[in-house]
């Protein structure tokens, strides 16, 4: 199935604009999900009458781009030789794709068609309201609610997303958090619904650890702040969602200031506060949360300056011009794609 109309302004009430859909599946590795990605996909395009689906593949090495290949769907491959991210997957993806809204989805996560269904009818309901998204793996709450990001499987509206840039490719990680502040600065509206938009594995303990460290998932505050360090109004954007974080450094580090300053007594003191602290934790969030915020408490302040000190180029850099489109629904295709938008 594809769709290729131009995308419209603001939320249309055309009726054929109200049944089309893009989908944008970014994928890295993910041969034991993407059959049941795509297949849940589908399911969700019956209900529009034009729909187009691409996927944007950082060059796995698995069976990924081979399964994928299978579908009536058109596959694109990253260059090799550039930032190989899922902001890079999204920003291609919103390329090569012109229906309208347009639905991002990570290769490894399994969409329910009714979530798309009930997202698309609330981005049409309201001008104001960029995207939507919903819960992962478990509902929570009765109503929806305004948030300052959205994450996972997000449906945007196409033109509101252009008008703020779309997403950046150079950033490793919350390329999505990103762009839901550029989206409220803007102000737009992002909205959440009470109801299961996907299910995703979530990782824990030091594997997961090791995993983000290699992907450069700690460097994305870091590459954030540094993108919009004059921009106090951004980097208190920043700072506010990483509070749990800062918070969690600035403790440590009375902890040695105080075991420096005050000795024994100080350190006795600050252990005893810690205690209670963590009591608290382990009785509202549960002892994976509080293993997993432990043991990335370093990873995301290193992986934070490393971040911030590295280059960061614009978006407009991206070198689209050379995204191999690698299968059609019609076959097997190669080369770079020339004239991308």
């Amino acid at each position: 199935m594809s769709c290729r109309g131009q995308a419209t302004s603001g939320h249309s009430s055309d009726t054929a604009s109200d049944l089309s859909l893009s989908v944008v599946v970014v994928t890295y590795n993910e041969a034991d999900r993407i059959e049941a990605c795509l297949d849940a996909i589908f399911e969700a395009c019956r209900r529009f009458e034009r729909t187009e689906v691409v996927m944007v593949d950082s060059r796995s090495t698995d069976e990924t781009i081979a399964l994928a290949a299978n579908y009536p769907i058109r596959v694109y491959r990253l260059p090799a030789s550039t930032d190989r991210t899922p902001g890079a997957g999204r920003y291609v993806g919103t390329q090569v794709t012109s229906a309208d809204p347009v639905l991002f989805v990570d290769g490894d996560m399994i969409v329910e068609p009714s979530w798309v269904a009930a997202a698309a009818a609330r981005l049409r309901s309201e001008p104001a309201v960029a995207g939507v998204d919903g819960c992962l793996n478990d509902a929570s709450g009765r109503t929806e609610r305004r948030v300052d990001t959205l994450r996972g499987v997000v449906l945007y509206d196409r033109a509101i997303l252009a008008s703020v840039g779309g997403f950046d490719p150079h950033l490793q990680a919350l390329e999505d958090v990103e762009l839901g502040f550029r989206l409220r600065n803007a102000g737009y509206h992002l909205v959440r619904l009470p109801i299961v938009a996907a299910t995703h594995p979530f990782g824990d303990g030091l594997p997961e650890l090791r995993r983000r460290w290699r992907s450069g998932y700690y460097f994305g505050r870091g590459q954030v702040l540094r993108k919009w360090s004059r921009s106090p109004r951004m980097v208190a954007r920043v700072c506010h969602y990483s509070r749990l974080y800062a918070v969690m450094g600035g403790w440590t580090a009375l902890g040695i200031f105080a075991t420096g300053s005050l000795g024994p007594v100080g350190l006795l003191a600050w252990c005893c506060v810690t205690a209670a602290l963590v009591g608290v934790c382990l009785r509202l969030k549960g002892r994976t949360w509080v293993e997993n915020k432990s043991i990335s408490l370093a990873p995301v302040w290193a992986g934070a300056l490393v971040g911030f000190l590295g280059p960061h180029p614009p978006p407009s850099s991206y070198p689209v011009g050379r995204v191999e489109l690698i299968a059609t629904p019609t076959g097997r295709s190669s080369g770079a794609v020339g004239g991308i938008r």
